[in-house]
């Protein structure tokens, strides 16, 4: 039983690791405009990237556009006329570009920090887009894998551990029945299952085991004292097993 409970946590423990690994990866293409991914939103052709001219993301406040689309182009000089467009938006932001000189580029976001706009910093990587996309890929199957083999360890593992269980019950009630009517061993075991006839099952066992010494086993005034099991007082040996 030491060695399943070993095996479980080493098992759990790999398990959640990996579930933590593509829980933060799945964080990256969640949560609002100001801190998720980018490079599961912009798209090659949504990017001018030359010697001069660089196009910047701008988180923009849904009840800003308005004024955003008002003001970008003069914010400062040298702004791309009608270069913003929508990218994306969630309940409390919209994502826009801009394309501009790069050389003004720091002036721009100085700018904008003034009216409430975010520009993120973010350098579109199509090798970064396919590696982050292949690892959620992997770690989605990973996880698929760990958990199925975990499942199929654990229907094995009960198996197993509930075998052992019956085992010690059953050497429970040899020993006990031994204790109680002595050599050479003449009694019968048998595994009922309760129902509605319990009551009646019970009161006509103790009719039959009420002679001799047996009055000093029933359950009047005692305490359960059975480790590991529902073990009652009773005039016949009696263990009750939960399968909860």
């Amino acid at each position: 039983m030491v060695k399943l409970d070993d095996d479980l946590k080493v098992r759990v423990s790999e398990y959640n690791t990996v579930k933590t690994a593509l829980q933060n990866v799945q964080r990256k293409t969640q949560g609002n405009l100001l801190v998720r991914d980018l490079n599961t939103i912009v798209k090659p052709e949504d990017i001018v990237d030359s010697e001069n001219l660089e196009t910047l993301m701008v988180v923009v406040p849904k009840y800003g556009h308005a004024e955003w689309l008002k003001c970008y182009e003069s914010l400062t000089n040298f702004i791309v006329p009608r270069s913003s467009k929508v990218l994306m938006q969630d309940h409390d932001y919209m994502l826009c570009t801009v394309t501009m000189f790069r050389r003004i580029v720091d002036d721009f976001k100085q700018e904008c920090r003034g009216k409430g706009f975010t520009v993120r910093d973010f350098s579109f990587s199509e090798e970064a887009m396919e590696s982050q996309q292949a690892e959620f890929t992997e770690l989605k199957s990973t996880a698929a894998a760990k958990i199925e083999s975990l499942n199929d360890w654990c229907q094995s593992a009960f198996s197993e551990a509930f075998s052992s269980w019956i085992h010690i019950c059953a050497v429970r009630l040899f020993t006990e029945s031994i204790l109680r009517y002595g050599l050479p061993p003449k009694f019968l075991a048998a595994v009922l299952k309760p129902g509605k006839a319990e009551n009646k099952l019970r009161s006509a066992l103790g009719t039959i085991f009420s002679s001799g010494g047996a009055k000093y086993w029933k359950s009047e005034g005692k305490e359960d004292v059975t480790i590991g099991y529902d073990g009652e007082y009773q005039p016949y040996v009696s263990f009750s097993i939960s399968l909860d």
